[in-house]
């Protein structure tokens, strides 16, 4: 059975850790490290099973009391970027093989603030 949609998940491999209220992410193909900004968290956590976007989109913005208009649009750009950096890889999945998304309580966690993928410094090699 085909995929329904582009469907993407984290990419194998990718080392992932909290540390605050921040993700810290290694991409294991080059070594590059980055930190995500909540509600990238959020989004991160839902590829560890394929999803599309369109999922992941809706997923995150439930979590917010108020979201403007353009927050779509925002954790689309962020989705990108995560594919950008090789953090995220498109898998084919059946559609009867996707995994449920629990709904979270509406509005959790207050206004929407668009996530971000900050780039980190490697350190240098002793």
């Amino acid at each position: 059975m085909p995929p329904t949609a582009e469907h993407l998940q984290q990419t194998t491999g990718t080392l992932h850790t909290l540390s605050g209220d921040e993700t810290i992410l290694v991409n294991p193909a080059d070594g590059r490290f980055f930190s995500l900004t909540p509600p990238g968290d959020l989004a991160w956590a839902t590829f560890a099973h394929p999803r599309t976007a369109a999922e992941v989109t809706t997923f995150v913005l439930a979590h917010f009391q108020e979201t403007p208009a353009d927050a779509p649009a925002a954790v689309r750009a962020f989705l990108d970027q995560l594919q950008a950096a090789g953090l995220l890889e498109a898998v084919a999945v059946p559609a009867k093989n996707q995994a449920p998304l629990e709904r979270p309580a509406r509005g959790e966690r207050g206004a929407f603030v668009a996530p971000r993928l900050e780039h980190g410094t490697p350190r240098p090699s002793c």
